[in-house]
């Protein structure tokens, strides 16, 4: 393994742990900016039975 799949790698695992942790606790433009730092994540079947979700 080069050092360079060794960066590569972390970077994948910092994504995933950001993903996550920002996903559970309903941080969406948190978990938006993973994907692009103007990332939009849309909700088609969002409710209001649900929780507000943060702008």
């Amino acid at each position: 393994m080069t050092e360079q799949d060794c960066i590569d790698r972390e970077a994948i695992r910092d994504l995933m742990a950001r993903y996550t942790y920002n996903g559970d606790r309903g941080r969406i433009a948190d978990l938006a900016a993973c994907f692009a730092e103007d990332g939009v994540l849309e909700f088609p079947e969002w409710t209001p039975a649900m929780p507000p979700l943060e702008p």
